[in-house]
């Protein structure tokens, strides 16, 4: 990459962010990753700046809703302790929360032009896009 992006580009590329984020709201489970991958399928061979920040928003969505899922899980397999049950629910407010601020920072560092990297999913992401 050359570091230069058109602001098309930037524009889906922070909608990718955006949508992985809001969509999940109106469609759970499937909306926050069936939105950044059509996105990410539409521009791969056109843009990989766009291609990365779409398959890395879809890469932590699946994080953040894998991550809630197990917390969830664990927390109703525990229930019967009384302290685990509010505190399974108090980490998966933290994990929306933290996906939710870091989603934000992407999407603005992408309309930005910058090839920002989530934590623990952007390598792949950026290895599997070749940028």
């Amino acid at each position: 990459m050359d570091g230069i992006t058109s602001s098309e580009d930037r524009m889906w590329a922070a909608a990718a962010h955006l949508i992985a984020m809001l969509a999940g709201y109106l469609v759970p489970v499937v909306g926050n990753i069936a939105g950044p991958l059509v996105i990410y399928f539409i521009n791969k061979d056109r843009s990989k700046f766009v291609a990365f920040h779409a398959l890395q928003a879809t890469f932590w969505a699946c994080l953040c809703m894998v991550a809630g899922l197990v917390i969830g899980i664990i927390g109703l397999v525990l229930a019967f302790t009384i302290i685990l049950l509010p505190l399974a629910g108090l980490l998966i407010g933290v994990i929306a929360i933290v996906g939710l601020v870091i989603s934000i920072m992407a999407a603005i560092k992408a309309y930005n032009g910058e090839l920002y990297e989530y934590p623990i999913v952007g390598k792949i992401a950026r290895d599997m896009v070749g940028v």
